[in-house]
């Protein structure tokens, strides 16, 4: 170690003189270990903003900090428009490098008052704190939004390349749109979401007159945020069966929500509450964990379901790029593979941005998964899609299948669905086959794989293990005359 000497009382030694200069480089040592660590903690790897973390406890300290005469802030999230784009093309590298200067432009448009942070992936959170926000403040922050936007929409100039970029921004007031860090976040985000649909390149503020909430409505809010932190959903399982083999072929995994009271609630009473308010993304993320944890259960019990296990997904959430980071997570936290499982999507998915639909479905089918068209005949998407996307089953709709016995209109369209399904090579399943007619008609124009009461309702996993186990279903189709 090379040692720089001081001067040092007489008295001293030059033991101690050694002594004093090591422990002055130790200490400089740490302390530059110590900025890392917090960096490390605090800071966006790729943008080196403050990360969500350190967003969130910024948040709290505003709420803390607002008071009857400074009762409010702002909070905006912005997300880069297609960022996706960047990155399948250019690779992570590029997307990297746009990522750091959207931040910078972000970080000079912005007042040095207001806290910016990198929210993950495009994503980035802005507050406005309670002392520099006022209700006549509104139209600024408008000019403020459209000042950001129009500010990431320069030309970025990459090496030889000129990338244009547009972006969305949500935006949110407290208290008016929420009471805590984590709602308000919901509220912001789910103003994100509305400037996405209205086209992309905007902003939106939070309405709440468009999103009036009666005190059942908050209630139900409430229970169910508090129900995703605690994991009080479970799901249960009902069983596919193949006409042609008398075998189950797979299950459905549907949402349930036990009350407490001894009574499950449906998805139809909490679904559309949580995609409305903004909890469907924490919610899905529940069940694929619930999902993937009783997928591993069973394989280490030797239950075979001679099929893969579905599940539903949200059109919100399949359209997030911070999908395919979620199941990956899943899949390597219980050790097993995509290919035990199924993700049933709608058409809608594929009718808001066709382009990332297709390359977050390749994704998808990398990871090994399959993907079922669910409630098909319903929507209003072209059948070119079929041809178009990755598809591996379509479901029948049960508005089809209810009246197949009576309905001639009813039997002509489902017999159609399956036969355009055999000519493009995709599997087709009935849902809501609840009478052994329905099973037969659909037997006898070719559709094999059905679901419904008729062969069993949902059950919970260990109904559904004892289900197996126990029976062995036989279904004995009417001959015709």
């Amino acid at each position: 170690m090379n040692i720089t000497k001081i001067k040092l009382p007489s008295k001293l030694g030059l033991d101690t003189e050694i002594h004093y200069v090591g422990m002055f480089k130790d200490i400089t040592q740490q302390k530059q270990q110590e900025k890392q660590l917090m960096d490390l903690a605090t800071r966006d790897r790729i943008t080196g903003l403050l990360n969500r973390t350190v967003f969130i406890e910024q948040l709290n300290l505003a709420i803390n900090a607002s008071s009857s005469s400074q009762p409010e802030f702002c909070v905006l999230i912005v997300n880069l428009d297609n960022f996706y784009k960047i990155n399948d093309a250019l690779g992570h590298s590029y997307g990297d490098r746009v990522l750091k200067m959207a931040a910078q432009r972000l970080e000079q448009t912005i007042s040095p008052n207001f806290t910016l942070a990198s929210l993950g992936g495009d994503e980035f959170g802005i507050l406005l704190p309670p002392h520099v926000f006022t209700p006549l403040n509104i139209f600024n922050i408008k000019r403020l939004c459209e000042k950001l936007l129009s500010e990431l929409s320069r030309t970025m100039l990459l090496d030889d390349l000129d990338l244009c970029l547009s972006a969305s921004i949500g935006a949110a007031i407290y208290p008016d749109n929420g009471y805590d860090s984590e709602s308000i976040l919901r509220s912001a985000d789910s103003a994100l979401q509305h400037a996405k649909s209205n086209g992309k390149n905007t902003f939106q503020i939070f309405n709440r007159a468009v999103k009036t909430h009666s005190p059942a409505s908050l209630s139900i809010e409430n229970e169910i945020n508090r129900a995703i932190v605690e994991k009080e959903f479970i799901l249960y399982y009902q069983p596919k069966f193949n006409t042609r083999t008398n075998q189950i072929c797979g299950v459905e995994a549907l949402a349930r929500w036990p009350d407490g009271n001894q009574e499950i609630r449906s998805p139809a009473q909490f679904i559309s509450v949580a995609e409305a308010n903004n909890a469907i993304i924490p919610l899905t993320r529940v069940l694929i964990e619930v999902c993937c944890q009783q997928i591993k259960q069973w394989q280490q019990k030797g239950i075979k379901l001679n099929g893969r296990v579905a599940l539903n997904l949200s059109a919100i959430h399949f359209q997030r790029s911070d999908l395919i980071e979620d199941l990956t997570n899943y899949l390597q936290k219980y050790q097993i593979s995509g290919d035990t499982m199924e993700l049933e999507i709608t058409e809608s998915v594929m009718m808001n941005d066709p382009e990332f639909a297709l390359q977050q479905m390749l994704k998808l089918k990398r990871l090994g998964f399959t993907i079922a068209l669910d409630d098909f005949g319903t929507g209003h998407s072209s059948l070119s899609y079929l041809k178009q996307f990755p598809i591996d089953r379509l479901k029948i709709d049960r508005s089809f299948v209810i009246d197949i016995e009576k309905s001639e209109q009813d039997r002509n369209i489902t017999a159609t669905i399956i036969r355009l399904a055999k000519y493009l090579n995709i599997d087709v399943v009935a849902e809501g086959v609840e009478t052994e007619a329905q099973s037969y008609f659909l037997h006898v124009m070719g559709c094999d794989v059905v679901q419904g009461y008729f062969f069993s309702k949902p059950l919970p996993c260990d109904q559904l293990e004892k289900f197996i186990e126990q029976t062995k279903v036989l279904i004995n189709h009417p001959k015709s005359n």
